[in-house]
C-alpha cells in the first residue's frame, strides 16, 4: 500500500519563487501618480481704490495756515510721499517741479533728470497722475548731445510705454493726443543718425594695429 499510495498521491505543484528586483524576466509596473494640476493663485482686487486712499491721505496731510487756507496740493502730496511711499515719487526729497523751481539750471543735469524720469514713472505706476514728458524730453536731449543716440531712443520709448500703460489702465485711448508725436519724431530722428554712425564706422573699418 505504501508503494500505491505514494504513487497516487497528489503532488504538490511546487509554489513559484517571488521575483525580486534583479530576477531576470521581471518587470515592475511603474507606479502612475494621477497629476493635478495646479491652478494658478488668484489676484485679489484692491482692497481700496486709489482715488480712495488718496483722499484719505490727504485729509491726513493737508495742513491750513493761519488764515484757514490749505496748502498746495504739491506740498500735501510731497508729504504723503515721505512718510507713506518711502520717497518713491520724490527726488532729494522734494517733487520733481519743485526741483526746478528752486533752481532752473537742474534741467541740464542729466542725472538729476533720470531721476525725475524714474520718480514720473513710480507717480504714474501707481494712478497719481500721468507721468509728466518734461523730464523725458530732457534726458532725450541731454543723451543726444553726447551723442548717445541709444539711449535716447530708449529714454524716448520709455515714457511711450508709460503713458499707454497709463492711459489702458485707466480704459483711455490715445487716439487724437498730439503729446507722443514728439517723442516718435525724436526716435525717428535719432535713429538716422545712428545709422550714419555705423555706416561711417563699417566704411572706415578696423583700426590697423600700428
Amino acid at each position: 500500500m505504501g508503494f500505491w499510495s505514494n504513487l497516487f498521491k497528489k503532488k504538490e505543484l511546487p509554489k513559484p519563487k517571488s521575483k525580486k528586483v534583479g530576477d531576470k524576466g521581471y518587470v515592475r509596473k511603474p507606479v502612475t501618480k494621477p497629476v493635478v494640476k495646479k491652478e494658478p493663485p488668484k489676484e485679489e482686487p484692491p482692497k481700496q481704490s486709489f482715488d480712495s486712499w488718496e483722499s484719505e491721505m490727504h485729509q491726513k496731510y493737508v495742513e491750513f495756515d493761519s488764515d484757514g487756507l490749505s496748502t498746495t496740493w504739491g506740498e500735501t502730496w510731497k508729504r504723503i510721499a515721505a512718510n507713506e511711499l518711502d520717497g518713491a515719487t520724490l527726488v532729494n526729497g522734494k517733487n520733481p517741479p519743485d526741483l526746478l523751481n528752486a533752481n532752473p539750471k537742474v534741467k541740464d543735469d542729466l542725472k538729476i533728470m533720470l531721476a525725475c524720469c524714474r520718480a514720473e514713472l513710480q507717480r504714474a505706476d501707481i494712478g497719481e497722475g500721468m507721468p509728466a514728458p518734461f523730464y523725458f524730453k530732457r534726458a532725450a536731449i541731454l543723451f543726444a548731445k553726447q551723442k548717445f543716440f541709444v539711449k535716447e531712443i530708449q529714454i524716448c520709448q520709455l515714457y511711450l510705454d508709460s503713458l499707454k500703460d497709463y492711459k489702458k489702465r485707466r480704459g483711455e485711448s490715445l487716439a487724437g493726443w498730439t503729446l507722443p508725436d514728439d517723442f516718435y519724431m525724436r526716435i525717428q530722428k535719432a535713429q538716422i543718425k545712428l545709422d550714419k554712425l555705423k555706416n561711417k564706422a563699417i566704411k572706415k573699418g578696423p583700426k590697423n594695429s600700428p
